[in-house]
């Protein structure tokens, strides 16, 4: 499961993939000490068992850093304390009887014991450590597909690793790759949700932040800026499910024009189209078809509203634009301008309704 730090000391949950018994979104985490040492970016063990609603754990956390390598989420592991202590004491009866056998058998029987009792401890800690170097590639490969083939090892080989570790170590393994696995899928699902739009599906202004901070200025790069006029009219006269339909439908019809993945929803009513190697004279021209899509939307339509957009669309100019924000701004400019033309024709829309 996933978690994070609160602003008042404490720690909630994010994502928990237990489906029968899962943990609500923003749910108090018990405080331990393996967690406060995540949350300070050292991944950490409880010696110590806790109790929860759940049940007796002891638990391990691992950070997750962002790219200002601040912890921004912590993956955890809960192992049942009842399971772990029993796990360890016939370890360690088998350790205590081995130990005396060897004493009876001679001193190379104890150097053999002994290499094989190192073997099995040098596995769970390499699993352990590789969860945390597993959990930080995940997160690296955000931005890529995720490769969900995993390759298996050689059935005999992973027989000889079996038979040497025993099985309590293997089990705890196996627990270990189930819980990477769960997370390379959750994290998948997480991207999506991430920056997907719920509403209307296209990308959201996480995803446009994050297309548009590093971007590179360069002759072909443009914006578009879309904004609906006289929402707050269709919400008070015809419900805010209609508002939202009509944010839908602005949506839809620019998928229907421009890429669906250059199109942002970045603010209530207001949606962004991206162009980086598009000639100005064709946006325009898509600019303009939006209009047209527009006008036979309203004369088809059969929903209480008439849909009004304004637009404004600017392209990058070497002379004006020092960084993408003095290229969105123009645009956006350009949008408001449009906009100060519709509430001059509709005068009752701008006192009550316009923004």
């Amino acid at each position: 499961y996933c978690c994070r730090a609160t602003s008042d000391g404490g720690f909630e949950f994010t994502i928990d993939p237990d489906e029968k018994r899962p943990a609500d979104f923003g749910e108090a985490l018990e405080w331990t000490a393996a967690l406060d040492s995540a949350s300070k970016g050292v991944a950490a063990f409880d010696q110590e068992p806790y109790t929860d609603r759940w049940g007796t754990f002891h638990s391990a956390y691992a950070p997750v850093f962002d790219s200002a390598k601040q912890v921004s989420m912590i993956v955890g592991i809960d192992v049942w304390a009842k399971w772990y202590n029993d796990t360890v004491w016939s370890n360690s009866a088998s350790i205590i009887v081995t130990s005396s056998i060897a004493a009876v058998s001679g001193v190379l029987v104890g150097i053999i014991i002994n290499l094989r009792i190192r073997k099995k401890l040098e596995v769970v800690t390499n699993e352990f450590k590789g969860l945390e170097e597993d959990v930080q590639t995940l997160i690296s490969e955000i931005k890529q597909p995720i490769d969900s083939e995993e390759s298996e090892k050689d059935p005999e080989e992973k027989k000889d690793v079996d038979d040497e570790t025993g099985d309590g170590v293997v089990k705890l393994r196996d627990q270990i790759q189930a819980t990477q696995k769960e997370i390379k899928d959750y994290i998948i699902y997480t991207k999506k949700q991430a920056y997907i739009d719920a509403l209307t599906h296209v990308g959201n202004r996480a995803a446009y932040l994050q297309k548009t901070d590093p971007l590179e200025l360069k002759k072909g790069v443009g914006i578009a800026i879309f904004d609906i006029n006289g929402l707050k009219y269709i919400n008070d006269h015809h419900g805010h499910e209609d508002g939202d339909t009509a944010i839908v439908q602005v949506s839809k019809l620019l998928c229907e024009v421009f890429d669906e993945s250059s199109i942002y929803r970045i603010g209530g009513d207001e949606f962004a189209v991206l162009f980086l190697n598009e000639g100005e004279t064709e946006a325009k021209a898509k600019f303009d078809s939006y209009r047209e899509k527009l006008k036979n939307f309203n004369y088809r339509s059969l929903y209480p509203f008439t849909l009004n957009v304004s637009q404004g669309l600017a392209f990058y100019d070497e002379a004006l634009d020092k960084n993408f924000s003095h290229l969105f701004n123009r645009a956006d400019e350009a949008m408001y301008m449009e906009k100060e033309a519709f509430y001059q024709k509709n005068p009752l829309l701008r006192k009550k309704y316009g923004h």
